[in-house]
C-alpha cells in the first residue's frame, strides 16, 4: 500500500515499483499489478540486475495473463526468461 501511495505521488524507481507490483498481484490485484509492473519496465529496468528484470518482466507476464491478455502477457514473460539460476 506504501508504494502504491508513493506511485500515485509520482515515485518511478523500477525497483520499488517492482516490489509493490508483485505485491498487488500476490493480494489478486492482476490489473493494478500490471500498471505498476508496466510503469517499472517503462521506467527503465537496469539491465545489470538480471534478477530484477526477470522478476518485473515475468510478473508484468503472469498480470497480463490474469486479466486476459494472452499474448501480451506471453511477449512479456518471453522477456523475463531465462530467469537467472538464482529464481530457480
Amino acid at each position: 500500500a506504501s508504494y502504491s501511495r508513493a506511485y500515485e505521488l509520482g515515485l518511478r524507481e523500477p525497483a520499488p515499483l517492482v516490489a509493490a507490483g508483485i505485491g498487488l498481484l500476490d493480494r489478486g490485484e492482476a490489473g493494478a499489478a500490471a500498471g505498476m509492473l508496466a510503469a517499472a519496465v517503462s521506467a527503465g529496468l537496469p539491465k545489470d540486475d538480471t534478477v530484477l528484470v526477470s522478476v518485473a518482466w515475468c510478473g508484468l507476464g503472469e498480470a497480463l495473463l490474469r486479466i486476459g491478455r494472452v499474448v501480451a502477457g506471453a511477449e512479456a514473460i518471453d522477456r523475463g526468461l531465462p530467469m537467472p539460476e538464482s529464481l530457480t
